[in-house]
């Protein structure tokens, strides 16, 4: 009689539970993910379970699930934390050897250049009165190449330690909309040679926006720069864009330049990362340090390109 009471689908579990002598049985879980069951048979003395019993043992069992559930938010967030773990590790191990590889390349050269301007002016000093102009000039270029090599190591390193000090800038009320103007500009005095149209379009008003005038200042340099470089001296069009958009900035830079293929997208905000440009002289920092500004801000940087038609780069701030 007993078993007709029961749904069909239930049937199986309630003549194995039977078959186990279990007159109680206790879910132990949350509703939606049931972890265990506690079976009690029937008691010694022939009775049946009284009421209290009965709530005790349900009481019993809610705190076996509560355990239970902490259990198990207690491993999920050890899992969560040692994923982090790992995963800066993997950063810093990525950066550093990102680091060595950028700075040895330009110490190698400066250090293999100005051993032949030693050798070029050992042969001036050796060479016959008269003779000498040739190997000085040689020893000349030599060195102003190194120089330029010691130049770009020390940008590197500014670049880093800049990096180093984002989370120590100071927080003020800016004017987002100038300072994307200003860099607008300073970004066509700076490729004023290049043949690239640009629009900007800020609202006539924004409310001003509470982070770092430096860092901010400096990411929407880079996003410019970027999309100035994909563009690759040809003619192309560049378009700015600042909005307010429920609770946040948004920051909006679209080019008609190069593009980026599907393969290099999820890397272009690693340090270093330089293998879609078509240029040779990029350090591949600049995207990276725009996704460290923008999460030090509590907002993000996302990216969407085509290959051979062009690239938007959007950053969304909270004013929150």
């Amino acid at each position: 009689e007993e078993e007709k009471s029961e749904s069909p689908e239930h049937l199986p579990a309630v003549r194995e539970l039977k078959s186990w002598g279990a007159q109680i049985v206790l879910p132990v879980g949350r509703p939606e993910q049931l972890q265990g069951l506690v079976l009690l048979g029937p008691q010694k003395s022939g009775g049946s379970y009284g009421p209290s019993v009965l709530e005790f043992l349900g009481l019993l069992a809610n705190q076996a699930s509560v355990s239970l559930e902490n259990a198990r938010l207690l491993e999920a967030e050890r899992t969560r934390e040692r994923i982090i773990q790992q995963e800066s590790l993997a950063a810093v191990a990525q950066l550093v050897d990102g680091t060595a590889h950028e700075l040895n390349n330009p110490l190698g050269s400066a250090h293999s250049l100005v051993a032949t301007a030693i050798e070029s002016i050992d042969e001036a000093r050796n060479a016959p009165a008269g003779n000498g102009a040739l190997p000085l000039e040689e020893a000349k270029q030599a060195l102003l190449f190194a120089q330029q090599q010691h130049a770009r190591a020390r940008q590197i390193i500014q670049t880093l330690r800049q990096l180093s000090e984002l989370s120590a800038q100071p927080r003020e009320a800016i004017p987002l909309a100038k300072i994307l103007e200003d860099a607008v500009r300073a970004i066509r005095l700076k490729h004023s040679a290049l043949p690239f149209e640009g629009d900007l379009l800020v609202p006539p008003e924004m409310a001003p926006y509470p982070g770092s005038f430096a860092q901010i200042s400096q990411m929407f340099l880079h996003v410019l720069d970027n999309a100035v470089r994909s563009l690759g001296g040809a003619q192309g069009k560049i378009k700015a864009t600042l909005t307010d958009e429920k609770g946040e900035v948004v920051f909006r830079c679209e080019d008609t330049g190069c593009g980026i293929a599907p393969e290099h997208l999820k890397n272009v905000f690693r340090p270093f990362y330089s293998g879609w440009r078509p240029q040779r002289d990029c350090r591949g920092l600049g995207l990276y340090v725009c996704h460290e500004i923008a999460k030090t801000h509590g907002g993000r940087i996302d990216i969407e390109s085509t290959l051979g038609k062009g690239t938007t780069i959007t950053v969304r701030l909270p004013r929150g």
